[in-house]
């Protein structure tokens, strides 16, 4: 049976910035990612005819994202990312896997498109936090939760 998978080389992380004229721009010197998916909280609907525990479905959280990056403090789009945070907005982002190559688009209303060709993952998000960290024979890392 031939291997199944996508690889993760070449995936895309792209986000909406805050700008006058809002842009969508690709998130340079990006390492890796985590998070998306999220749960649901539970609602008890327990009584006294129950035999067990009952629940419902609440609603879903969706949990955080977060990615780690090279950091470049020339890069605009991790200006981009700070200002952000510090704007403590919400902003459309979309991660991209590497199925395919076509890059999302924005629509007349800033609203993200994302690519009919690849798998991609829409979401809003805050940036919580931009944290910085290095060490000795290495570079400066940025992870963005």
């Amino acid at each position: 049976m031939a291997a199944k998978g996508i690889r993760t080389q070449k995936t895309k992380l792209y986000f909406v910035t805050n700008d006058t004229i809002p842009l969508l721009v690709y998130l340079g010197a990006f390492i890796d990612f985590s998070g998306l998916g999220g749960q649901h909280s539970e609602i008890d609907a327990t009584n006294m005819e129950s035999l067990a525990k009952e629940y419902f479905a609440g609603l879903e959280d969706s949990g955080t994202f977060s990615a780690n990056l090279n950091l470049d403090p020339t890069d605009s789009t991790h200006k981009a990312l700070f200002q952000i945070k510090d704007d403590a907005t919400n902003n459309d982002f979309i991660l991209c896997l590497s199925d395919g190559t076509d890059a999302p688009t924005l629509d007349s209303h800033s609203d993200i498109v994302p690519p009919a060709t690849r798998s991609s993952f829409l979401f809003t998000a805050s940036v919580q936090q931009f944290t910085l960290s290095g060490s000795a024979d290495n570079i400066v890392k940025g992870a963005v939760q």
